[in-house]
């Protein structure tokens, strides 16, 4: 008897032990945002993606389906059983789209519940456009509202979220190419001549519009032989300097005028990157035309027109509808004079491929880029194009920037035929 009851009581702890292990997992709360091997993935119920006018993005949970493909993605991403959720909306606002999320058993037993609906910022249409313009080139587009809503994020190359398995995975974790990797917001660039924009505001808030100088080509600054795209002759200004986008000009201003503490003051503002406390007269000649020292991502770039657009204040690039205060980075007249100058490259120096928006009563201001830099090929470079656009000729109504790695040309040649197209979608058939 005393046998049976002793075998009868370590059969009920046992089965008291495995009950509490059970409850002790079903039970507890496992969070996974930002986790992107989640476990328990199975369990979550995804809302859809869906786009600023309702255009859905993305729908379902096993499979999740992703109309836009690879023009989506890395910037919606991908949420897979087999891997968790990979990109940037499926993982920052995963836990707005799943429904009362409590513990693993409420999955199990939830199983026909459905998550909440996420409406984004973006434009699928605009969206598309700017993934076809950039025509398989390697780089990336941010366009964004003044108030810093993100319509278009591409990055490419790019990979097909509704092929997603481990293979898959895997085949994209070990491409050259890196396909998983959002070059539009964690990309770092030289922007080139882009830069100048910040180089001028930093030279008006010193009250100068610096001196004219004779440009014969190159600088030399030190051991290191700097070269401009040609010889401009006299440079009399810096607006003439800007529509040239004349090297030499900004970097004798720039030594003769800037030191390091208030370049890093300026560049602060619309670059996440910290650069080395101390700069040498060739970190400052080369910072002054968008190289060496100065890297920014494309989405800081859009971020820089924006600033200009909205007359000194820069937005919070956001892809769901928040109320974000603006910060202010400019004083309104030097925006306004920045502006300006933008215009004039459009009208007659290295963008006015975008001229014709200007005849035809259309808000254009641009200004082209191009920074060299060495490969075990060779040297490459990066064409940039940053500026604003409006369908009034008074009113820019969205901020834009195009990087594109190891590009055959320069910014002017190669970032403004695609710019163009994508006017040519935003003015005849964009929605406002």
């Amino acid at each position: 008897m005393k046998s049976k009851v002793m075998v009868l009581g370590i059969f009920g702890v046992w089965v008291i032990l495995i009950l509490a292990a059970f409850f002790r997992y079903a039970l507890t709360y496992d969070p996974f945002f930002g986790t992107t091997k989640n476990v328990v993935y199975r369990h979550q119920i995804r809302g859809e993606i869906r786009d600023r006018y309702g255009e859905v993005l993305a729908y379902g949970s096993s499979p999740r389906k992703y109309p836009l493909r690879q023009a989506g993605s890395p910037i919606i991403g991908a949420a897979n059983s087999e891997i968790g959720s990979e990109g940037y909306i499926e993982q920052k606002y995963a836990e707005l789209m799943i429904g009362n999320k409590r513990s693993k058993l409420w999955y199990l037993l939830n199983q026909s519940d459905e998550g909440y609906p996420l409406k984004t910022t973006l434009d699928k249409n605009l969206q598309l456009t700017a993934y076809k313009a950039m025509n398989g080139n390697k780089g990336a587009i941010v366009i964004m509202k003044l108030d810093g809503e993100v319509l278009a994020s591409i990055s490419t190359p790019s990979f097909d979220p509704n092929k997603m398995s481990k293979k898959y995975y895997a085949e994209l974790t070990k491409s050259h190419d890196r396909p998983l990797f959002n070059r539009a917001i964690d990309g770092r660039y030289a922007p080139g001549s882009a830069w100048k924009l910040v180089i001028a505001m930093t030279l008006l808030e010193k009250n100068s519009r610096g001196k004219a100088i004779t440009c014969d080509g190159s600088l030399r600054v030190g051991n290191k032989e700097i070269k401009c795209m040609k010889p401009h002759g006299l440079v009399r200004d810096m607006a003439e300097a800007f529509t040239l986008s004349c090297n030499v000009w900004f970097m004798k201003n720039a030594l003769s005028e800037l030191d390091d503490d208030t370049l890093g003051i300026s560049f602060k503002r619309f670059m996440g990157r910290a650069m080395k406390k101390e700069l040498g007269r060739e970190d400052i000649a080369l910072s002054a035309i968008g190289q060496g020292e100065v890297l920014v991502s494309p989405m800081e770039l859009a971020m820089l027109a924006a600033s200009v657009g909205n007359k000194g204040m820069t937005p919070e690039p956001h892809f769901t509808k928040e109320h974000l205060a603006m910060t202010k980075a400019m004083d309104k007249k030097i925006a306004n004079k920045l502006t300006e100058m933008m215009i004039m490259v459009v009208k007659k120096g290295t963008a006015k491929g975008l001229s014709d928006y200007l005849k035809a009563g259309r808000f254009v201001a641009a200004k082209t880029g191009t920074a060299e830099r060495d490969t075990p090929d060779g040297k490459v470079n990066t064409a940039v194009l940053i500026g604003l656009a409006g369908r009034s000729k008074d009113k820019p109504e969205i901020a834009f920037s195009i990087v594109i790695e190891e590009a055959q040309g320069y910014g002017g040649t190669v970032c403004v035929p695609m710019m163009k197209e994508i006017l040519d979608y935003y003015f005849s058939k964009g929605k406002r």
